[in-house]
């Protein structure tokens, strides 16, 4: 059990950076751990009309030597600050010219793996329209900056969150053999490191696509306010919507995503996914709108092995039998590339879909999620996007104290004062309030969270979550007799806790908003 004043002393442990990241993913590059690179095809970022791109030496035919060289240059340790301006520009247009190519690359990495594909013309149909759809998106963010104060940078977003993802499964879990695919039959063989590597590639770095959709709402809202001072009445608000065609084809992805199959390879549907993730869709959620993007787009989505009619599995199948021995090669694999094409999907619907609880921290959905709220760093709020990168005092320190099945540890340092700090403290503590809430099975949870965020005049607030197992016996387990406590939040000033601060406060301000 964490008790409270252990928990309100951390001790920084490992800061992290766009440097710190960009130095071990290099390092990665280099020893050939990064398979999915090793088998990418050459290809060009070289590009006329930006300054930064015009050197053809370094930016044409790019292997992962090339590769390495680039991801180097982009660091500013112990460069002038006029420099760093300039590589902090550099950063975001190289990032997202190697997008398509990562992504690109992470699914032909996939299709070689999977036994039933013996071309070896790997084409990814599609990806060059994700591509187009991605710089479109990325003139776009300059919009959503005016619309949103606390807006974020998501073309440098998704990289930050797939660096950091690789980091932790490496330095954490030592292997991605240790991240869990959920609902997976075991008759159906390993999903390997390797391939792991790539779709987490596909997740993290495609988890954001929709987003512009669910900004919508927030456009119309900020252009009523300005055209009310013309005395316009008749505006017509911005809307999306699909044809019928469209939402026959939405319909599918919602239960391809809400299915799981079992060791019979029969397909299950799950309707408590499918009703959260239907809710999801209603809202224009940009989790389940990227899946949307991707099923539409790429190709290597469209060909996933599904069979509506839930009953029947999959069409290779022959006598339903727990016995691997019973299916034949190909239907194994059929079921195999459903799980890591579903496993994918889910993973990137799940991430800002707080309907979804969840038990155990060490698979996809929830590294996405973890990976997702630590990135903070060099990402300022709108109204101080201009002064971060020169004033040091606006730096956000992200240090990951534990990240492991047992426990998570984490402190953010945000140059915030105290009102913005709480208003920023209670949306993402009220997050982790859904996720690790009381449900279904939420006893079996194995893990403790603490998440501490503070600002540069030492208030402090604390949100700690203990595992149920933390508190009783295996016989009283055993009894069915669990009933764990609610988790705490504790507000500090200089260390000391504010007695009259509790998990209600924030609770209520977020409820009067």
């Amino acid at each position: 059990m964490i008790k409270m004043n252990e928990a309100s002393v951390i001790v920084p442990k490992s800061e992290i950076s766009d440097d710190f990241l960009i130095k071990n993913y290099c390092k990665l590059i280099k020893k050939g751990e990064i398979e999915f690179l090793e088998k990418m095809d050459s290809f060009d970022i070289y590009d006329k009309n930006y300054e930064e791109l015009k050197d053809e030496s370094n930016y044409i035919k790019i292997d992962t030597k090339n590769l390495v060289n680039i991801l180097n240059d982009l660091t500013i340790e112990d460069k002038k600050e006029e420099e760093k301006v300039k590589i902090l520009k550099k950063k975001k247009i190289i990032f997202q010219k190697l997008w398509p190519n990562f992504v690109r690359s992470a699914i032909k990495y996939l299709r070689i793996k999977d036994t039933r594909d013996k071309g070896t013309f790997k084409f990814d149909f599609g990806v060059n329209n994700l591509t187009k759809y991605f710089e479109e998106f990325s003139k776009f963010e300059e919009i959503l900056y005016g619309i949103d104060e606390y807006y974020r940078d998501h073309s440098l977003h998704v990289f930050r969150v797939y660096l950091l993802g690789v980091y932790l499964v490496r330095k954490f879990f030592k292997d991605y053999d240790q991240l869990k695919i959920k609902n997976k039959p075991s008759i159906i063989g390993k999903i390997f490191s390797d391939e792991k590597e790539a779709i987490w590639c596909v997740i993290a770095l495609c988890h954001d696509l929709g987003y512009p959709l669910q900004k919508l709402d927030e456009l119309n809202k900020k252009l009523v306010k300005i055209l009310e001072f013309f005395g316009t009445s008749n505006f017509n608000p911005l809307r999306f919507s699909l044809p019928l065609e469209g939402t026959i084809l939405d319909k599918f992805i919602l239960k391809l995503i809400s299915s799981r199959i079992n060791d019979n390879l029969l397909i299950q549907h799950q309707p408590k996914f499918y009703a959260k993730y239907s809710k999801a869709y209603e809202k224009l959620s940009h989790g389940i709108m990227s899946c949307i993007l991707l099923m539409k787009n790429l190709v290597y989505f469209k060909e996933t092995d599904y069979e509506p009619d839930f009953q029947k599995g999959f069409k290779y199948i022959k006598e339903p039998s727990t016995n691997s021995n019973d299916f034949d090669e190909r239907t194994l694999e059929d079921a195999r590339q459903y799980v890591i094409r579903r496993e994918i999907l889910r993973s990137i619907a799940s991430h800002d879909n707080e309907d979804i609880y969840h038990i155990e921290m060490n698979n996809f959905p929830f590294l996405l999620i973890m990976c997702d709220e630590i990135q903070e760093w060099s990402r300022p709020a709108s109204k101080i996007r201009l002064l971060y990168a020169l004033d040091e005092k606006n730096r956000e320190i992200i240090n990951i104290n534990a990240f492991n099945e047992n426990i998570i540890d984490i402190l953010i340092n945000l140059n915030f004062d105290e009102n913005d700090l709480l208003n920023y403290v209670a949306k993402k503590y009220m997050k982790f309030i859904r996720l690790l809430r009381s449900a279904v099975d939420s006893d079996k949870r194995k893990f403790n969270f603490i998440m501490s965020i503070q600002n540069r005049e030492g208030i402090k607030y604390q949100f700690i979550y203990e595992s149920p197992n933390e508190f009783y016996t295996d016989e009283e387990k055993k009894k069915m007799e669990i009933s764990y406590e609610e988790p705490k939040c504790i507000k500090f000033i200089n260390e000391k806790p504010i007695e009259d601060f509790s998990l209600r406060n924030i609770i209520d301000l977020i409820n009067k908003k």
